[in-house]
């Protein structure tokens, strides 16, 4: 799940075309937050396990926005998203 979340926000950001060496982002689990006493599991809850990894994403995604603004000589802040859209045929 982690993989998936760096994917879709630290490998995703640049500044002046270049990407930082010096990010890390560590993810640690408990079990405390345990839905029902089961792990956040994607072969038992596809739905749950999901929800919780988007979720997930969108946090990180707004941390990594502080990490562009706080960018040295970082002067302006681009968000650029792009959209695949599947036509079907007639």
């Amino acid at each position: 799940m982690l993989t998936y979340v760096v994917d879709h926000s630290f490998n995703s950001i640049s500044i002046d075309g270049v990407t930082s060496t010096n990010d890390t982002i560590v993810a640690f689990a408990n079990g405390t937050g345990m839905v029902g006493g089961a792990e956040i599991n994607e072969a038992v809850d596809v739905a749950l396990y999901v929800a919780f990894r988007d979720e997930l994403t969108r946090f990180v995604q707004e941390l990594v926005q502080f990490v562009v603004h706080d960018g040295e000589g970082v002067t302006k802040f681009v968000t650029i998203s792009v959209e695949v859209l599947r036509l079907h045929p007639c």
